[in-house]
């Protein structure tokens, strides 16, 4: 859900978590309500243990996206306030220049680059 101008996401959170079972999540003005246990951590977890990947780049842009990035070898951030929470994976952080899709292509193509 999208939250309109002059809504406190944080009050939408709290009242969203009253009436339901799944765990309710802000990020910016968005709100996201998962099953408990899901998340994209989880989901690339899966996928790993389906595929066996030599290598897991991921990127992300919201306080969500940390479980995922969390657990790929590589993690590309827009925010050193994403950067600083993830702990096991290597953090690439974009410049306050750049805009974050045309860093992680271009980040993503030099990591492949170095691979191949």
């Amino acid at each position: 859900a999208y939250c309109k101008d002059g809504v406190n996401i944080n009050d939408c959170v709290s009242e969203n978590k009253l009436q339901t079972e799944f765990n309710v999540v802000s990020s910016g003005r968005k709100l996201y309500s998962f099953p408990h246990g899901i998340d994209k951590g989880n989901a690339l977890q899966e996928l790993k243990s389906m595929f066996s990947p030599e290598l897991i780049i991921s990127a992300g842009d919201s306080s969500i996206d940390l479980p995922m990035l969390d657990r790929s070898d590589i993690a590309i951030v827009p925010s050193s306030f994403l950067a600083e929470k993830i702990g096991n994976s290597q953090v690439y952080l974009k410049n306050k220049e750049e805009l974050f899709a045309e860093f992680v292509l271009t980040k993503v193509k030099e990591l492949v680059g170095k691979i191949i």
